[in-house]
């Protein structure tokens, strides 16, 4: 587990808390955070209203708001047209979950992913959600990078994060998609932690504060990278550069 100092962790970022929130419902379909996420990302004809008028029937009827799309008396609580497209999501939700328990694999894994942003129409949602194309651009390169993770999990191909189940610089075992969905879900948990201070903080030099933690790690210090200096044809007075400082 980490976290950023003044900066955004991966899981943290919109987009990838978006897909794991499908990953969360497929795991348990009474998180009701994951489906109000997953079932407005992107929205499918299913608007705040009718949201409310679910949540109000779930309440009722002390069931999830997945559950409740199961109730025979939800038809007096939606129009037909909503009822309709709350029980289209929830037999999505099933079909997913089940697929994903079926594949296995790197290749199958990331056709599978790919099929299923296609299909929800997630690159659209994007860059309809965004004034900036670049900037949807880069989300879109997110979520494909995050696909393109999960399908090496599934494939063995990439290193358990948190050591656990598997020795030292080894890669995992091949895994089904649900199984992965399992782990990504768990970092996501643990990323939410923020209170949790056993974890890895990641920051830049002079964001630090001294006597801040009791061990630390300095990546690239290296001769011309820390302490930085400039090179000689930019200090055309050919006087020797003095130590780093903050200007520079």
């Amino acid at each position: 587990p980490y976290k950023v100092s003044g900066g955004q962790s991966f899981f943290d970022r919109a987009e990838i808390k978006d897909l794991c929130a499908w990953f969360r419902l497929w795991l348990n379909p009474d998180d009701d955070p994951a489906f109000l996420r997953a079932i407005t990302s992107p929205r499918r004809g299913i608007g705040a209203q009718t949201l409310a008028q679910l949540g109000e029937f779930a309440g009722r009827a002390r069931l999830s708001l997945f559950e409740s799309l199961t109730a025979g008396s939800l038809a007096a609580a939606v129009n037909a047209r909503a009822l309709a497209g709350l029980h289209a999501f929830g037999r999505q939700i099933q079909d997913l979950r089940w697929r994903a328990q079926q594949t296995s694999g790197k290749q199958d894994a990331r056709r599978f992913l790919q099929a299923w942003l296609e299909d929800i129409g997630y690159e659209k949602h994007l860059l309809d959600g965004d004034d900036k194309p670049a900037l949807a651009a880069a989300r879109w390169e997110n979520v494909m990078d995050f696909c393109d993770w999960m399908a090496g999990r599934c494939g063995g191909e990439i290193d358990d994060p948190s050591g656990a189940g598997s020795s030292a610089g080894a890669a995992t075992p091949v895994q089904s998609l649900y199984e992965v969905a399992q782990t990504v879900s768990l970092i996501a948990t643990l990323n939410e932690r923020e209170q949790d201070q056993n974890v890895v903080t990641l920051s830049t030099l002079h964001a630090s504060k001294g006597l801040e933690w009791p061990h630390v790690m300095l990546v690239g210090v290296n001769e011309g990278l820390l302490p930085f200096k400039l090179g000689d044809d930019a200090n055309p007075s050919g006087q020797a550069d003095g130590p780093m400082s903050e200007g520079r």
